[in-house]
């Protein structure tokens, strides 16, 4: 594969800790999520702590955040290599990275549960127990391989083996529609910064209008809408903090807006819940106003959350929450239909299935570092060597150009003597040999950095 193109030196990167802080944030916005789907099994333990109960009910909307998440970063590393002059070879080198990253862990799982789904339906057991699957056939899998299974899905329900692959579906819609996008919005970085931020607030509106208004559960929720805004926020907060500089200023300025979005994010997260009262309506959703403003905080400061979030126990589980994603999800699944083959026995939290639930909970940890580990990044390495030029050794002795050998002079030291400055005309010269034509210029190490390495951290968002 060729080697990734380097960012524009006009353009600001994500520094490593701005990059280890969002880390951080995937593993908070991935437990969210799973806490969601273990929730009816946690309630023993959850309903006694009356004050996080409504925050862990809303977590089926951190899917925002990653898509949110997953729109900024992607703008940030390939905006120009994108947007300035897509070819061929740039957009596909875009896809090939992305699908390297995304495909080996879903490939893998996807593979596993529709056997399960096919040998328990063969044995005349019912697969439907926990959630809705489609059919196992050559279509359906090929579907699900190719992660466009949720195309032309009016919603979620029984769309994938694994019920929360909807999301990877779209964000594999967003991949290939993001070189348009670089395109279209390239022109709006000379914008100032606070007007992105707000187009990056105004994107998610649509999905807060309609949480106010009609309250939609997970599962009936748009997924097309839940894409199109969420990942385009992402892309204007990269906008609006393309050409600002880390400074003493943007440091207390992102630190007051991380915490101001925490605040409104729990804020409304409480709205809903004393909204919601007995209806059968989820008003959650409003709290994706919160996501834009966080994103753009914690990547302006690593003060207050950004340094919690980029603690090495929160940035490895960072790594790790793809994986996590995907695997609690099957062995919720598959649990479930083990021991809710009775009709009678179904949604019956008996004791033992509520002293067991922790312990697979903390189950699904292992289990997904291992698929990190032995399948996620192995993979990926692999996929994306399988493009790149092999390296060539660099060349020993002297440098030649056709028949002559241009080699550079040894100043000597003589007592104090030092060699004078260039251009200082009050000190001898030493003789200069040029080897611009045979020797390349090395680039500084802070201006040779890989776009692919600002991003390809940065799995498939996950969803609910």
């Amino acid at each position: 594969m060729p080697t990734p193109a380097h960012a524009s030196p006009a353009a600001p990167r994500t520094g490593q800790s701005e990059i280890r802080a969002l880390t951080g944030l995937r593993i908070i916005a991935a437990g969210w999520v799973v806490l969601v789907h273990f929730g009816a099994f946690l309630a023993p333990y959850t309903d006694q702590f009356v004050f996080v109960r409504a925050v862990l009910g809303a977590g089926w909307i951190g899917v925002e955040l990653f898509f949110i998440l997953s729109g900024f970063l992607l703008t940030r590393g390939y905006l120009d290599e994108c947007g300035r002059r897509p070819t061929p070879r740039t957009v596909g080198r875009f896809l090939f990275n992305r699908f390297a990253r995304v495909w080996p862990a879903w490939a893998l799982v996807t593979v596993l549960m529709g056997g399960w789904l096919f040998l328990v339906r063969a044995s005349g057991r019912t697969a439907d127990v926990y959630t809705v699957h489609p059919e196992v056939t050559v279509e359906a899998i090929a579907r699900q391989l190719s992660m466009t299974q949720m195309w032309g899905m009016p919603n979620m329900v029984g769309a994938s083996f694994v019920a929360p692959g909807w999301s990877i579906s779209a964000e594999w819609t967003a991949y290939l529609a993001f070189p348009v996008l670089a395109v279209l919005l390239r022109p709006l970085r000379h914008l100032h910064p606070v007007v992105n931020l707000g187009l990056a607030h105004a994107a998610v509106v649509p999905l807060a209008l309609v949480a106010y208004r009609t309250g939609p559960m997970d599962a009936d929720s748009s997924w097309v809408l839940r894409i199109a805004c969420g990942f385009l926020a992402g892309v204007f907060v990269a906008l609006a903090l393309r050409d600002v500089r880390p400074s003493a200023r943007t440091e207390s300025i992102g630190l007051a807006l991380s915490v101001a979005s925490i605040f409104l994010l729990v804020m409304l997260c409480f709205w809903a819940t004393w909204r919601r009262g007995g209806e059968l309506a989820d008003y959650s959703q409003v709290a994706v106003l919160a996501f834009p403003g966080l994103i753009a905080g914690l990547a302006l400061t690593t003060r207050g959350p950004a340094r919690l979030l980029a603690t090495p126990a929160l940035v490895y589980g960072g790594r790790i929450s793809y994986c996590l994603y995907l695997t609690h999800y099957l062995l919720l699944d598959v649990m479930c239909t083990v021991l809710w083959q009775d009709p009678a026995q179904r949604w019956v939290l008996t004791p033992a299935i509520t002293l067991g639930m922790p312990f697979l909970l903390l189950a699904t940890l292992p289990v997904s570092a291992a698929l990190y580990h032995l399948v996620e990044e192995p993979a990926r390495r692999a996929l994306v060597g399988l493009l790149r030029p092999a390296q060539r050794p660099a060349a020993k002795g002297p440098v030649r150009v056709g028949a002559s050998v241009h080699v550079l002079p040894v100043v000597p030291r003589t007592g104090l003597h030092t060699v004078a400055a260039p251009g200082d005309p009050s000190r001898p010269q030493a003789p200069r040999t040029s080897v611009s034509a045979a020797v390349p210029s090395v680039p500084h190490p802070r201006r040779a950095v890989p776009v692919e390495s600002q991003t390809d951290w940065l799995p498939a968002q996950v969803g609910t």
